[in-house]
């Protein structure tokens, strides 16, 4: 974080061990989460395993490209998707399921809710194809804003992540890169 001073991560090490004794104090079953990021080509995978409290903070602190603090930056909407907010509303308003499918500027999206999680699958066709599947409780959608220069705070999902149901969070493929994120 700009700003902060070199005993920051000391600071962040104790948080977490404070939330997480807490959690276990409590008696409240600790959630973890596992990152596994592929490269074609690469020596060796990525694989990093978390509590939930941990990936919180640290995606909350976090500056990298258009990740800000727990804020990403998705800038206007593609021509032919709704307004960001309006998608969100929609996402939040979806009965059990329900489908939606949306297409726009060689990206298509489809989103169905199953019981209480939303699951979208976007694709991107063209010189760089990607895929990537969402998986969240149908309540969170609720929770997330964009502002007016495009920036999704998603602050309110990183502080529940703990609450989240098993499974996958995130799939996705992005040419010669494959990534998932998995609650515990």
């Amino acid at each position: 974080m700009k700003g902060t001073s070199r005993h920051h991560p000391c600071l962040a090490g104790f948080i977490v061990a404070v939330l997480t004794a807490g959690a276990a104090l409590a008696g409240a079953p600790t959630r973890w989460i596992d990152v596994h990021v592929e490269r074609a080509g690469a020596a060796a995978p990525i694989a990093v395993h978390v509590p939930a409290e941990l990936a919180w903070i640290a995606l909350g602190a976090l500056e990298t490209g258009p990740w800000d603090r727990g804020v990403l930056h998705l800038g206007k909407a593609p021509e032919g998707i709704p307004a960001w907010n309006a998608l969100l509303a929609m996402f939040a308003a979806m009965k059990p399921g329900q489908s939606v499918a949306l297409e726009a500027s060689g990206v298509r999206v489809k989103a169905r809710r199953a019981g209480g999680i939303v699951r979208i699958h976007a694709v991107r066709e063209g010189e760089r194809p990607a895929d990537v599947t969402i998986a969240l409780p149908a309540e969170v959608f609720s929770t997330l804003t964009v502002d007016g220069n495009g920036d999704l705070d998603l602050n309110p999902l990183l502080r529940r992540l703990g609450t989240f149901p098993p499974g996958d969070l995130i799939t996705g493929r992005d040419g010669d890169t494959t990534a998932r994120v998995r609650i515990e």
